[in-house]
């Protein structure tokens, strides 16, 4: 089916990137977890309403969490991407035949191997729109060596990281760089503007969308709800 063969796909990629890039090869190698444990895979269905545009034109772009995404072209081409060091945005889908999908890193593939992670978004003109993207991740308990200008650190620590920043506080290179927080009167912990938040969070609140995810055999339900990642 459709999910296997993404998870095929998938698996030759990175298997083919962990060749070029010590610090993949070492998680995917490593002695102490087997590789089926180290990957998390997850296939969602979006159907996207007539009323998923926002009047300002946000798009709600983001960089993905995990390693890779896959992105079938959809009922109705939305997706804009753009390219790192670039400030154009390009309808990829229009460029896409029946038979083709978009292969793209997320942010954990930026951190391990250097390779940027693409920065996209949906923007459906009014129309519906119905899209299953593939996203391929890491357990959350595996843990990411040190790397460049990273630390060591479990995998659900670095997530957290990423669902807590804003958009202007990430890096396509897989880098989290959090400004300095004012505190709030008699709280330790530093306050933080919900204006321009992360779409990881702010996607939360918008709700002109249903998805349905498969993993693990079977399909759930997230009415209303984005979870992490939209294409």
């Amino acid at each position: 089916d459709f999910a296997t063969t993404c998870e095929k796909w998938c698996g030759e990629a990175l298997r083919e990137l962990a060749n070029g890039s010590e610090h993949l090869s070492r998680l995917l190698c490593d002695g102490e977890c087997d590789q089926l444990e180290v990957i998390d895979n997850m296939l969602r269905v979006y159907r996207y309403k007539e009323s998923y545009d926002r009047p300002d034109g946000d798009i709600g772009a983001h960089y993905d969490m995990g390693l890779l995404t896959i992105i079938p072209k959809s009922s109705s081409p939305g997706l804009k991407i753009q390219l790192p060091g670039s400030r154009k945005w390009c309808s990829i889908e229009e460029y896409l035949a029946h038979d083709e999908v978009l292969l793209f890193g997320g942010m954990t593939l930026a951190r391990l191997s250097g390779i940027r992670a693409l920065f996209h978004g949906v923007f459906t003109n009014g129309t519906v729109r119905l899209s299953a993207p593939f996203f391929q991740r890491i357990a959350p308990e595996c843990v990411l060596p040190a790397s460049p200008g990273h630390m060591e650190e479990m995998v659900k620590r670095y997530n957290r990281r990423l669902r807590d920043a804003e958009n202007d506080e990430l890096r396509s290179d897989g880098r989290v760089v959090f400004r300095q927080r004012t505190r709030r009167r008699n709280s330790r912990t530093p306050s933080r503007p919900r204006k321009g938040r992360h779409r990881h969070e702010a996607g939360l609140v918008r709700d002109p969308c249903n998805n349905y995810t498969y993993q693990a055999n079977s399909w759930q339900s997230h009415r209303g709800q984005f979870g992490d990642n939209l294409g």
